[in-house]
């Protein structure tokens, strides 16, 4: 049989292309003559690629074939000109049982993917521009030969491709809001959240088409100090689904966890970011149900995974940033230590506390992604912590004390500083309940409810447990808002917070229009009197899932317009 002529005109093109790839492969293809790959390509994927240059698709620019096992694998770069896409056909003998393909950026960022679970593998890839990418493709499952080509083609011809080989060029179907009821999502989503802790906000609602072939993409924006939980639960034609976010720049962010049949995972950051949301099956097609959420990253807990996106700057630019935001309500700072932070060691920092309240604030620079902080007295009592993400914020109130910061890290190290801001006065409240005392105030600073330490709240103590309830009156007076926060303190956990109107209650009825905040030791829930604008009377209850102890909480009246007054302490 005599091979068509672009097999020998590409083939020793595609030997030097693989020998000057940096990542070699287990079997690279260059151990083959040229000769030896033509007659390979032709017998695993001649009539698809000829059918391809039928449909508009130029001759392979990349050809690479070897005989392998499970979990090997063979690749190479190729350039993929300005306004052009890439055909890319992964194929394998009969002993092949499946093929993955794989395209990934320059600097190692997958752009596109086939893990459909059979032994042809096929994606077109359309990079936004002209780039040199890295073509893969692994022997998933079985042995014997297996091959991948890639030929460039233009983008206007990429629908033709769809009915020959079933992809489409990059994207699925529309995503569409979520106009109708998913059957069950109130309810998964109500237990996710009670499982998470924090008061969120739902932002979208919307229906994903997801296919095996290709990602389907929903771009979304983190405001500054706030958390998106992002949600997704399939019909019963799609399994195994992934969820991924990559930032604004296509770097991989974090992949979701999985409960079940459903994915979720957490996003926070300390600047506003764009970000992109992906997500596809390994079996099945159909749709799937995503939902966004936004809450402050203080109030959340640990019930998912979570992943901080990092501020940009070095860290000399990033405190000069944090001094112009803190300097006029909590003064000059003054700097503890600077250092690197290093994984799998933690650091731990001796300090001396004043009387009177203090705010810990611990930086980081590139390129550590995940920090964690706990704050001890001298007894060996915990004050304060923060484990949540790339920097730390930490309060501590009472009677001056030698304390111990400790830090550390999980990911890559980075250098970091400590700074402290210190004020002579502190809530009474605080010589009982230091702990309770410091996250109360790191949840009302995240939540832009503490400007400075001359405006502390008056701040409340009440005992919780699992087996009562613990009751207060409020009032909200007519065209205002009140939002209560609140806290527990070592020995309990699982806070529940509820408000409940009770204005005009009817006789032996349970009062209605109830607003309910959880948290793993913090919570904040929040009502309005707005419509009708008209004083409303309510009863503040607060509750713990685990233990009994005490808890410290603080109501705040403020407008429901926040650009209008800030918000007073009650």
């Amino acid at each position: 049989m005599r091979s068509p002529r672009w097999l020998g005109a590409f083939a020793t093109a595609a030997l030097l292309v693989a020998g000057g790839c940096r990542a070699a492969p287990q079997r690279p293809a260059r151990e083959l003559s040229a000769p030896r790959v033509a007659e390979a390509v032709e017998l695993l994927m001649g009539d698809d690629v000829r059918a391809a240059r039928e449909l508009g698709a130029d001759d392979p620019t990349l050809a690479l074939t070897g005989t392998g096992i499970s979990g090997d694998s063979l690749g190479a770069f190729v350039d993929v000109a300005e306004g052009s896409c890439g055909l890319v056909l992964g194929r394998g003998t009969r002993g092949v049982q499946d093929v993955d393909v794989f395209v990934f950026t320059d600097d190692g960022t997958v752009l596109a993917s086939d893990e459909a679970p059979t032994k042809d593998a096929t994606l077109v890839v359309c990079p936004l521009h002209g780039s040199r990418v890295f073509a893969s493709a692994r022997l998933a499952a079985g042995f014997g030969l297996y091959g991948l080509t890639l030929q460039p083609i233009a983008p206007d011809r990429t629908a033709l491709l769809g009915e020959r080989f079933g992809v489409a060029p990059g994207k699925s179907s529309e995503v569409s809001e979520l106009g109708s009821s998913w059957p069950g999502l109130d309810e998964r989503l109500a237990e996710h959240r009670r499982r998470v802790g924090g008061r969120w906000e739902t932002l979208r609602k919307v229906a994903l088409p997801v296919d095996p072939r290709a990602y389907v993409n929903v771009s979304a924006s983190v405001a500054a100090n706030t958390c998106m939980d992002l949600y997704v639960t399939p019909s019963d034609d799609v399994a195994h689904l992934e969820l991924e976010v990559l930032d604004a720049s296509g770097r991989w962010v974090g992949s979701g966890e999985a409960r079940g049949m459903d994915r979720n995972l957490m996003v926070c950051s300390a600047e506003s970011r764009e970000i992109a949301i992906r997500s596809r099956p390994h079996a099945g097609r159909g749709l799937a149900a995503l939902v966004v959420s936004s809450s402050s990253s203080a109030e959340v807990g640990g019930g998912t995974a979570r992943f901080d996106i990092r501020p940009e700057g070095d860290l000399r630019s990033r405190l000069e940033a944090h001094h112009g935001r803190l300097a006029r309500g909590y003064g000059r700072a003054t700097l503890l230590r600077e250092g690197t932070l290093s994984t799998e060691r933690r650091m731990s920092v001796p300090l001396t506390l004043a009387p009177g309240c203090s705010r810990l604030d611990v930086l980081t620079a590139a390129p550590l992604r995940s920090l964690r902080a706990w704050l001890w007295d001298a007894q060996g009592q915990l004050m304060a912590d923060d484990v949540g993400g790339v920097d730390a914020t930490l309060f501590a109130c009472g009677a001056g004390t030698n304390a111990r910061l400790d830090l550390d890290t999980s990911s890559r190290g980075g250098a970091f500083a400590i700074e402290v801001r210190h004020a002579a006065n502190a809530p009474p409240a605080a010589a009982q309940s230091a702990l309770a005392m410091g996250r109360l105030l790191r949840l009302l600073d995240a939540r832009r409810r503490l400007t400075s330490f001359d405006r502390l709240p008056e701040v409340q103590a009440a005992r919780v447990s699992d087996n009562e309830l613990a009751r207060v009156s409020l009032l909200i007076p007519a065209g205002r808002c009140l939002e209560l926060s609140a806290a527990l303190d070592r020995g309990v956990s699982g806070l529940e917070v509820r408000l409940l109107d009770v204005t005009s209650p009817s006789e032996d009825s349970v009062p209605e229009g109830a607003e309910i905040g959880y948290g793993a030791h913090a919570a904040t829930a929040r009502m309005c009197a707005v419509k009708p604008a008209r004083d409303r009377n309510l009863v503040a209850e607060l509750r713990a899932n685990v233990g009994q102890g005490a808890a410290l909480w603080v109501g705040q009246i403020f407008d429901p317009d926040p650009v209008v007054r800030a918000a007073r302490a009650r």
